[in-house]
Parts: C-alpha cells; structure tokens; sequence
C-alpha cells in the first residue's frame, strides 16, 4: 500500500550492509566475476527487466535510468540508450538502479508507482532525508 511521500521512512543501511547486499547479487547473477560486468544482460535476461524507452528522461527529471514499481520496467533515456558514446554512463545508471533493486524492494513496495511521472512525483515530494537514504 502506498503512503504518502511526506510521511516516507526509508530504511538506513549501514555501508557493510550495502558492500554484504552487493557480494550477494553479484555471487547470484555473475559468479564468473570477470569484468566488466554486464549489467544489461543481467537486468534483461536474468531478472527479467524490461526497458522502456523515455523520450527526455535526463532533461526532465534528471535521471538517467529508473526502476519502476512493478518490479518488471526498467526506464531508460532514449538518447543515452541508442547513442554508444554514453554507454558507460547507461552501465552505471543500470547498475545503480540494480543496487535498489538488491537493497530496496520492500521499502519501495511502500511507494508503488508504476509510471515514470508518478515517480519523480513521489521522489520529489519526499523528506530530503528518506530520499539520501533510497539513494
């Protein structure tokens, strides 16, 4: 059930526990540990993501990518997803939203947004705090 961003109390995780979360899913879903690590494949084809093309999603949120709250979707701006010279950045941004999706998921099931602009809604009206936390 969602609640209202004002009243969101995200759970604070200790730097270990984040390191212990991220040995965790790395063991799970690239054992090999050869680098680098393909953060596409594993969002794709192991958790079974889909992404969704965003049209300006960098320029109107200021967001490269982001999970929504189906657990299923993973949003990506269009430019950066079909230009290769951003696609470090899009790694990094996958990987990001992979760490909510290690960290996250029953804190975020308290939000349970499923459009992009039902998130950045959210995540703006939020406690400054509670948002540093997710982040």
């Amino acid at each position: 059930m969602a609640i209202d961003p004002q009243r969101f109390k995200a759970p604070y995780l200790e730097n270990t526990q984040c390191w212990d979360a991220a040995e965790i899913f790395r063991h799970r879903y690239w054992p090999s540990g050869a680098l680098p690590v393909d953060v596409l494949d594993i969002a794709e084809f192991d958790l079974g993501l889909k992404f969704k093309m965003v049209s300006g999603l960098r320029e109107d949120a200021d967001v490269d990518a982001l999970l929504l709250g189906d657990w299923q979707t993973l949003a990506v701006d269009q430019k950066l997803y079909l230009d290769a010279k951003y696609y470090n950045r899009l790694r990094f941004s996958i990987a990001h939203e992979l760490g909510h999706f290690a960290l996250h998921k029953e804190a975020f099931k308290m939000i349970a947004r499923s459009t992009v602009e039902e998130w950045i809604s959210y995540m703006k009206d939020m406690p400054e705090d509670e948002y540093g936390y997710l982040e």
